[in-house]
Order: C-alpha cells, then sequence, then structure tokens
C-alpha cells in the first residue's frame, strides 16, 4: 500500500485551531481522511508534508502551506472582517466552501445558494473567534470588566483534553487527548452546519414573509407576525440590514405551546438589552395578577426582564406590543 504523505502541524499540546485545520481538510476529501497526522516543529520533516498547517513559516496556497506566525501575515477571511487568520481560518477559508457542499450534499441539500449561506455563517459563528483566540484578540475593549465567564466554551473543552501538567504529560496522553479533541471539534463543526443549512436557513422562508406582510398584519410596521415559530434573530437582521429605510421591528409574536408570545427584539446580535422591553408594570406578573396590572384578559406571563410575554390568544400578545409602543411615545412626547 502506497502510503500518502503525511500533514504536518505543530507538536505542542492541543487547540482549538490545531485540531479544526486538520478536520475541515479531512472533510474535504482532498486528503483522505486517514492521511497520516504527523505533529511535529522539525523543519526536514516539515518539508516533506504534503499539507503544513501552523508552522513552517510560510503561507502559499500552491505550495499547501498554511502558516499565520509570520510578521507580515495579515490576511482575513474576506474584506469585510478585520480578524486576522490563523492556520484554522486559512484552511477554512481554503477548503471550507468545498467542505461545506461535501457535507451537505450527504445530507440532501445541494442548493447554491444554501451552501454559500452556510459557508459564511459557519466562519462567522464558529471559526472566526478560534481566529481571535488564536491570535489573542479579545471579545471587549481590555477596560471593560465581564460581570461574568464562560468556561465551557469549544477552546476550554478541546483544552481539557490535553494533559494536567502534573499528571506527567506522557506522549501517549497527548496523542490521546488529541484524538479526543477531533471527536469534540468533528461534533461541534458538524452540528454548526446541520444547524445552519437544516434550521436556520430555511427559517429564513417563514421570517421573510412575516417581514414582507408586516404592515398588512399591523399598521405600524413594527410587529412581525410568523406564522410557524421559528428562529428568527439573524434572519431579521439580515432582511433589516437589506432594507435600511424600513421601519424597525420592535416586537416578533408567534404561537408558543398552545399559546402566543410576544418578544423584544434585541438591540445587537447576542444582547439581552431589547430595542424595547414590554411595560414594566407587568414585569414578573403571572395569571390574575397579570390580568388585573395590565387588564388584558388572557395575560398569562410577563418576563421579569420584560423581554417576552405570554397570552392565551394572539389578539391579548398584539395587545402587549400596542400598550407598551404607546407608552413608549407617550414618554418621547413628554420629553420633546
Amino acid at each position: 500500500m502506497i502510503r500518502r504523505p503525511p500533514r504536518s502541524t505543530h507538536c505542542i499540546s492541543s487547540a482549538a485551531s490545531d485540531v479544526y485545520k486538520r478536520q475541515v481538510h479531512g472533510y474535504a476529501k482532498l486528503v483522505s481522511p486517514s492521511g497520516l497526522i504527523v505533529r511535529t516543529r522539525d523543519e526536514q520533516i516539515i518539508k516533506k508534508g504534503k499539507i503544513v498547517y501552523d508552522v513552517g513559516g510560510v503561507f502559499s496556497v500552491e505550495e499547501r502551506r498554511f502558516d499565520h506566525h509570520m510578521k507580515d501575515f495579515k490576511e482575513t477571511f474576506d474584506g469585510g472582517h478585520s480578524i486576522k487568520l490563523s492556520s484554522c481560518g486559512l484552511a477554512y477559508r481554503h477548503f471550507g466552501r468545498h467542505t461545506v457542499k461535501n457535507v451537505l450534499a450527504e445530507w440532501g441539500v445541494s442548493e447554491e445558494k444554501c451552501v454559500e449561506y452556510v459557508y459564511h455563517k459557519v466562519y462567522e459563528d464558529l471559526i472566526m473567534a478560534i481566529d481571535a483566540m488564536d491570535n489573542g484578540i479579545s471579545q471587549y475593549p481590555p477596560e471593560n470588566d465581564p460581570k461574568y465567564r464562560i468556561n465551557t466554551h469549544l477552546g476550554s473543552r478541546v483544552a481539557r483534553c490535553n494533559p494536567a501538567w502534573n499528571s506527567g504529560n506522557e506522549k501517549e496522553k497527548t496523542i490521546a487527548g488529541f484524538y479526543h479533541a477531533l471527536q469534540i471539534c468533528e461534533e461541534e463543526f458538524l452540528w454548526q452546519m446541520h444547524s445552519q443549512a437544516c434550521i436556520l436557513y430555511p427559517a429564513f422562508a417563514v421570517v421573510e414573509k412575516g417581514y414582507k406582510d408586516r404592515f398588512a398584519f399591523h399598521s405600524s410596521g413594527q410587529l412581525l407576525h410568523l406564522q410557524t415559530a421559528c428562529p428568527w434573530g439573524q434572519q431579521l437582521r439580515a432582511l433589516e440590514e437589506a432594507d435600511k429605510e424600513g421601519t424597525k421591528v420592535l416586537f416578533v409574536v408567534y404561537s408558543k405551546d398552545a399559546e402566543f408570545a410576544v418578544q423584544g427584539v434585541p438591540e445587537k446580535p447576542g444582547s439581552f438589552a431589547c430595542r424595547l422591553f414590554l411595560n414594566e408594570k407587568w414585569r414578573g406578573l403571572r395569571g390574575d395578577e397579570l390580568v388585573k396590572v395590565s387588564g388584558l384578559p388572557g395575560a398569562s406571563f410577563v418576563h421579569a426582564s420584560g423581554f417576552i410575554g405570554v397570552a392565551k390568544s394572539l389578539e391579548t400578545v398584539v395587545k402587549m406590543a400596542e400598550l407598551t409602543i404607546a407608552e413608549k411615545n407617550a414618554k418621547m412626547a413628554d420629553v420633546s
């Protein structure tokens, strides 16, 4: 049997960027996923590698060298992104579109528009964060202290695959940990593609219809009605960005477990702050107490933060939104 030339990468502890660049290339099927992986910094071994990631001091697509540690390296995913690529991002930029196309084809998805959508969204929702962390780029300015920390993200889960500093750091444990990390990243990588292609992309049609019909549903254009409950955040943002002169949606209404919900639209992606929260007097109330305070029959619940409310009828959740918007407009009129 002829053995394929090795793929080389560095030999230190596993990190998400190191694992993913191998994973992306394997799924692209340009090299057999069973090909030999060599983790080394030995220049002579590196020179023999068919594809080299993260070592060697060279970035060249033609030579299949994907290092990013050079002083003059400034590559980004495209003109719309400013995060400098790690070797993971380089591999994804070069092999990712083919990777996505191959995997989606196995799931029976062949629409080119969907492939492009998934290719870009997987970068933005997964790979870009790996690029940023590998290059030491913070999510927020250094003067802003986070109120809490999340230690269960992908990078931390991959880091757990490394031997503990006081466990002897045996070579066998390091190798076993690397392959365990591959499994973790494979699951995340496939889930990201599945989520974008089979869940979020199909939701666009539902949200787009509600967006186009919003003035027919409510004269203000500030309420978006979804005929079917589905993910709507990134879809609505994309529609509003394309319709720059359009009225901003303040609330989304939809059916929820035999009831109906009215939910505030976040100010920014990932933010808990809404463009408008439900009436402050209703927050944290439910059942008869909420009906008494709001004067709305069938009102069931309003979250303590005011980001969502639930009622027994569509008419009631619409009224909850209307009264909240009216109160905001009245306060603005008083100020002016």
